[in-house]
């Protein structure tokens, strides 16, 4: 529509070196927390995932319940494993809380697939992706989560 002016989105990156610094996209988009605590594997994912459309918000360290819920993500992407925290419990608890149920939750990990899809079927993850993949393989889950084609 011309001359409708569409608010920016700031997505604040809390990962090791970006910590305070806000990116700002010119129109809303669909907001992607990852988790994972490889830093250098956090920030591919999140210039993959930049670079098709998506804004970001990454951490090296498992989010609660009220970080997600105030973060407001259309998707969560979770490492299995983050650090000493577990992904499959962070994404346990986010199936459990009714007013989170609907976020869809990606999980990730190096783990054998089938330990890693045991878990996700115990903590109720809608899609899993082994390491190492492909970032347009990222992509495209997160398009197919959200719904809509990757970029």
């Amino acid at each position: 529509m011309p001359g409708r002016k569409i608010p920016a989105w700031r997505v604040v990156c809390v990962m090791a070196g970006m910590l305070g610094k806000t990116l700002t996209v010119d129109a809303p988009q669909p907001l992607v927390m990852v988790v994972d605590d490889d830093a250098d594997l956090l920030w591919l994912m999140q210039g993959a995932l930049l670079r098709s459309g998506f804004a970001v918000q990454v951490s090296t360290h498992a989010p609660t319940l009220q970080a997600v819920r105030d973060a407001h993500p259309a998707a969560l992407v979770l490492d299995l494993e983050i650090g000493q925290e577990s992904g499959e419990e962070v994404c346990r608890e986010v199936k459990q809380a009714g007013d989170l149920v609907g976020i869809p939750v990606l999980l990730i990990s190096g783990k054998p697939g089938t330990a890693l899809c045991g878990a996700a079927m115990q903590c109720g993850a809608d899609a899993v992706l082994a390491k190492p993949f492909r970032l347009r393989e990222l992509v495209q889950m997160a398009g197919k989560l959200l719904h809509r084609p990757a970029a």
